[in-house]
């Protein structure tokens, strides 16, 4: 598996520029309960850049 350097401010420049709005480039979960575990996927993205899906779609962090 090719690794790649986590970029840890990045992370954390977009959890402070994105806190209390919401990126318009990702879908809004708002009337499905909320959007938590979305925005912590954004940051993480933000930082790495990179994100893996199984077959089914799911998205695995390693």
């Amino acid at each position: 598996m090719k690794q790649k350097q986590y970029e840890r401010q990045k992370a954390i420049e977009y959890a402070k520029q994105w806190a209390f709005l919401r990126n318009p480039k990702y879908y809004n979960f708002d009337s499905v309960g909320g959007d938590c575990t979305s925005f912590i996927s954004q940051c993480i993205y933000a930082g790495s850049n990179t994100m893996n899906f199984t077959k089914n779609n799911r998205l695995v962090l390693y």
